[in-house]
């Protein structure tokens, strides 16, 4: 089994939402160097934690519908992804090294997310 694949632990979600939040100070605080690294252009899917605490991988995806502009978007995250992983870092406050990097989301896991989220949506009708 992969190791992002398993259930996370406590400490992995600990460390997934202080992530989260610094990315998301990142986001409010640090000037970036294109929009199109922001939650304009993307939106953030998944962080996982390896079980050892020193990886992490964002799962993003454009929102945009169009080709061109979504292949914008991947080669922004290609150029600036360190940049944006060091300011990450810088505000999460991390005692360990951490190898952040990001990952475009995968198309299943978006359709899996999306009939979760109609069957939540039909439960909370009922």
């Amino acid at each position: 089994m992969y190791e992002y694949d398993a259930a996370p632990t406590v400490s992995q979600e600990r460390m997934a939402q202080r992530i989260h939040r610094a990315l998301h100070t990142v986001y409010a605080v640090e000037p970036l160097p294109t929009h199109l690294v922001t939650q304009t252009a993307m939106t953030i899917r998944d962080i996982k934690v390896a079980r050892n605490l020193r990886a992490c991988r964002i799962f993003y995806e454009p929102t945009s519908t169009n080709k061109a502009e979504q292949a914008r978007v991947e080669k922004a995250m290609d150029q600036h992804g360190l940049l944006l992983a060091k300011l990450v870092k810088e505000h999460a406050l991390l005692r360990r090294p951490i190898s952040i990097k990001f990952a475009l989301a995968s198309e299943e896991k978006r359709r899996l997310d999306d009939i979760y989220d109609q069957l939540e949506q039909q439960l909370r009708d009922e």
